[in-house]
């Protein structure tokens, strides 16, 4: 499927691991004067699409008053839970998933993701980032649901077989890499300086 100008977008901003590498919710982590997940929101409205934050159950962010809480329906599923749980409960035709973990992304980078996925038929796309694939971020097709499901169903919990679906898309994206920069540790606090 083509990405269509009238399609329906929705960002989603993934908030609902467990961030046990970090020791605390990375979320709330500071990233300059603001929260990961107030920064992430911040670029996020630049796109100009709806937008809500998935988290996990129970779990709210009064940081992000203007954007709907989309609680994980299948916790302990990692991320494929929580694309689910969107899936399920906001309509759209493309859902542009992005973890609160990668601060650094613009909406600069999103808009040449989706300049890509519009020059092909996708239903997923991916960027690629010195030969390592990243299936978050990326723009998941609502096509994809009955698969997700299926997995999900299964216990194929894994997101990275998805890149073999006849209508993925790997795009090198190289040349963008430091806004691929993740945290995961305490030690990786420097990203945000």
């Amino acid at each position: 499927m083509k990405i269509r100008k009238q399609a329906r977008i929705l960002t989603v901003i993934l908030a609902g691991g467990q961030s046990r590498r970090m020791g605390r919710d990375k979320a709330l982590m500071p990233c300059g004067n603001r929260s990961l997940i107030q920064r992430v929101a911040a670029e996020a409205r630049k796109l100009g699409f709806p937008a809500v934050v998935s988290t996990a159950p129970g779990r709210i962010y009064p940081l992000t008053p203007s954007l709907a809480h989309v609680e994980d329906r299948y916790p302990g599923t990692g991320p494929l839970g929580a694309i689910v749980s969107v899936m399920e409960t906001r309509k759209a035709d493309y859902y542009l998933f992005w973890p609160v973990d990668m601060p650094l992304l613009t909406a600069e980078i999103w808009q040449r993701l989706l300049s890509e996925a519009e020059k092909n038929r996708i239903s997923l796309l991916w960027p690629e980032i010195h030969g390592r694939v990243y299936p978050l971020p990326g723009i998941y097709s609502r096509e994809l649901l009955p698969l997700l499901r299926e997995n999900l169903q299964n216990g194929h919990l894994a997101l990275y077989p998805l890149r073999r679906h006849k209508a993925s898309k790997i795009i090198d994206f190289s040349s963008f890499s430091s806004y691929f920069a993740n945290l995961n540790t305490p030690d990786d606090g420097h990203i945000c300086e």
